[in-house]
């Protein structure tokens, strides 16, 4: 029996990580998606995608390397997509080693 392909995005309501979940998908690939708690929803570009069998959601925080480790011995991924970024010029002057922790 051929084991199914499982990809793990972090970062998968940006740009990239929403046309990379897509298309997994559309290879038949079980996606999960890595997003962050804010309180600001950012899921409007894969609004689309959500509520699809195959396609699953998970709260984590890049900074926090326990979750993630955890994280990843849940969902067993074949593939892992590192497509997280803290993307504001500003935040990366006034925070830069929390910008290089979740880079």
């Amino acid at each position: 029996m051929e084991k199914k392909n499982v990809a793990l995005i972090t970062g998968v309501t940006g740009q990239d990580g929403s046309y990379l979940s897509e298309f997994l998908l559309s290879k038949g690939y079980e996606v999960h998606g890595i997003i962050r708690r804010s309180s600001v929803d950012y899921r409007e570009r894969i609004a689309h995608l959500e509520g699809q069998e195959n396609f699953h959601l998970h709260y984590a925080d890049m900074g926090d390397s326990m979750s993630l480790v955890k994280l990843v011995g849940q969902v067993q991924p074949t593939e892992i997509y590192n497509l997280a970024a803290q993307s504001h010029v500003q935040v990366s002057f006034d925070a830069p080693e929390f910008t290089a922790d979740v880079d």
